[in-house]
C-alpha cells in the first residue's frame, strides 16, 4: 500500500474522531459533511492518489458514501460503489479491530471459542467447538 493511502487514511480518521453528526440539526449535518469531502479531496489531491471510495457506518446506517476522482487512465468517476482492488488489507483491518476488542477485554485471543461470540459460525461442531481467534485469524482451519 502506498504511503500516500495512509495519509489519505489518516484524514479520514481525523476527520471521523473531530466530527460528531448523530444529532446535529439536517443543515449542521450537510456542512459537516461538506468538510468531510473539501478534507477527501484535499488529501487526494495532494498525494497523487488517481481515485478512492469512502464509506462511514454509524450504528449499522451507512451515513456517508462517495467517490473521488478517477479510476482509470479513461477518466472514469469514483463512485461509493466502485470496487478497488484493496489486496489483502481487509485481514490487516480484522486483526486490529480485533485486537482493539481484545485490549478493551471484550475479547480474548486463546481461551473463548469464537462460537461463544458467534453462535452461527459454528458449521461443523466436531471441527469448530474449540476455534479461537487465534486459530481464525492465523488460518490454523
Amino acid at each position: 500500500m502506498k504511503a500516500a493511502t495512509f495519509i489519505v487514511l489518516g484524514a479520514a480518521l481525523q476527520l471521523l474522531a473531530s466530527s460528531t453528526v448523530e444529532g446535529l440539526p439536517f443543515d449542521r449535518q450537510a456542512a459537516t459533511f461538506a468538510d468531510w469531502r473539501a478534507t477527501f479531496e484535499h488529501a487526494r489531491n495532494q498525494t497523487g492518489i488517481p481515485g478512492l471510495s469512502v464509506g462511514v457506518l454509524h450504528r449499522g446506517k451507512v451515513i456517508f458514501a462517495e467517490g473521488f476522482g478517477t479510476r482509470n487512465k479513461e477518466g472514469d468517476p469514483v463512485t461509493a460503489d466502485t470496487l478497488m482492488p484493496i489486496a489483502s488489507m481487509t485481514k490487516a483491518m480484522t486483526a486490529a479491530m480485533i485486537g482493539e476488542l481484545v485490549a478493551e477485554g471484550k475479547l480474548d485471543w486463546d481461551d473463548t471459542p469464537v462460537v461463544e461470540y458467534v453462535p452461527e459460525a459454528n458449521f461443523d461442531t466436531s471441527v469448530n467447538a474449540e476455534l479461537t481467534l487465534s486459530d481464525y485469524l492465523s488460518h490454523r482451519t
